[in-house]
């Protein structure tokens, strides 16, 4: 029987402690997943952030590519959606900046 693995807790972080954020683990094989350690001691691979908007490109229009920059009053986190993530995609074709998102 194959064991079915949960999805990990997203965690809230705040752009100045995760743009701090120097250590990374993998623990295990390639397809395992990939963690960083915040200062205050979380162990994270998946984020939970709000924000503003304050910057939209598309920066691969051959493949449909964007990149946005959200502020929270702490710091900015650069985000990217393409051709893996198509509905974040064509929101952020589609975002009129700025806007308040939560990711």
């Amino acid at each position: 029987m194959e064991k079915i693995i949960d999805r990990e807790v997203a965690w809230r972080v705040f752009a100045h402690e995760f743009n701090r954020s120097d250590l990374h683990i993998n623990e295990g094989d390639e397809r395992a997943p990939n963690y960083i350690i915040t200062p205050t001691g979380v162990k994270c691979n998946r984020l939970f952030i709000i924000g503003v908007v304050t910057e939209v490109e598309n920066i691969n229009q051959e493949n449909n590519l964007w990149k946005a920059r959200i502020a929270d009053p702490t710091g900015v986190f650069t985000v990217y959606a393409g051709q893996y993530q198509p509905e974040a995609a064509i929101f952020l074709s589609e975002l009129t900046v700025p806007a308040y998102v939560a990711v």
